[in-house]
């Protein structure tokens, strides 16, 4: 289990050598969010006209939809390609490390095709599920109970599956950087016998990454948290700790409405560099392990 050491060890790291890289990649993130949300709203307008109550044809919502998540996975492939380069590259990891280079594109060209992908499994994998319901119902005889578990059983076995074919591929974009060019199979022949060690590396960072966005939201949001916990064994206390918490945004001051802005901010970046960082920590220590790379060739 040494590789799930390496692999917080590493990703937790980047927080304290690296604070002034993420404050950055937040702001790029920051600013790339609210880019996106100007260009949604200037399609919207385009598309919808000055009566707001047209309605937009399937084509053009599927459009939107579609530029929406190409701008998303361009700006996730330069924050990404930034953390994977200050975590791999001696070289030009340096400084915020953020780059509109050839790697940001083949980074980006990586992401839309394991989008694709990810759909086109999702739904021939969902027409199998939806075929083994209907052959359930058949054959449980209108037993409603029995049915309920089993497709539960069926979706948490699809979720387990798309989770292990997930970990299985989480190498392929820190190994674009590394060997200049997009490399699925690598990725799939790196982490060969080495699923658990990953899995349980990145929940872990996962879990600290949760911790610290709790820990930054809870002075704002703590009655709307209590309200979360208390829905599932005292709704009445639920609503009661959202009335509270509603009660205090109206009454709230500008400089509470801007320490909330600038916690969920930083939350959201922290998240996204300890999750980038534990991929790449693991490329980094998978690629040493197979004698591919010596140990001080990287950071």
């Amino acid at each position: 289990m040494a590789l799930v050491g390496k692999i917080v060890s590493g990703a937790t790291r980047l927080i304290f050598e690296r604070p002034g890289s993420i404050l950055m990649w937040g702001l790029l993130l920051l600013v790339g969010m609210i880019g996106i949300g100007l260009i949604l709203f200037a399609m919207q307008s385009v598309l919808v006209g000055r009566d707001p109550t047209q309605p937009v044809s399937p084509g053009a919502g599927i459009i939107v939809q579609l530029v929406l998540q190409l701008l998303y996975m361009a700006l996730t492939a330069v924050i990404g390609s930034a953390v994977f380069r200050a975590v791999l590259d001696r070289e030009n990891g340096r400084g915020f490390s953020i780059r509109f280079s050839a790697d940001e594109l083949r980074v980006f060209a990586l992401l839309v095709i394991m989008f694709l992908l990810y759909w086109l499994a999702a739904i021939f994998l969902g027409l199998i599920i939806g075929f083994l319901s209907s052959f359930l119902n058949f054959a449980s005889q209108g037993n409603t109970a029995m049915l309920g578990w089993l497709t539960i059983g069926l979706w948490l076995l699809l979720a387990g599956f798309m989770t292990w074919v997930w970990v299985r591929l989480s190498t392929a974009l820190p190994l674009v950087l590394i060997r200049k060019r997009i490399s699925i199979d690598n990725a799939w022949d790196l982490t060969r016998g080495h699923f658990w060690p990953l899995l349980a590396g990145y929940l872990i960072v996962g879990v600290i990454a949760a911790a610290i966005a709790l820990a930054l939201l809870y002075p704002f949001f703590g009655d709307l948290f209590h309200a979360f916990v208390l829905a599932f064994v005292d709704p009445e206390a639920a609503r009661y700790s959202t009335s509270r918490f509603l009660g205090r945004q109206i009454n709230a001051s500008g400089a509470v409405k801007i320490g909330q802005a600038l916690a969920m901010w930083l939350a959201v970046t922290i998240v996204y560099a300890l999750n980038f960082a534990s991929v790449a920590t693991a490329t980094r220590w998978l690629l040493i392990e197979d004698g591919e790379l010596e140990e001080d060739e990287l950071y």
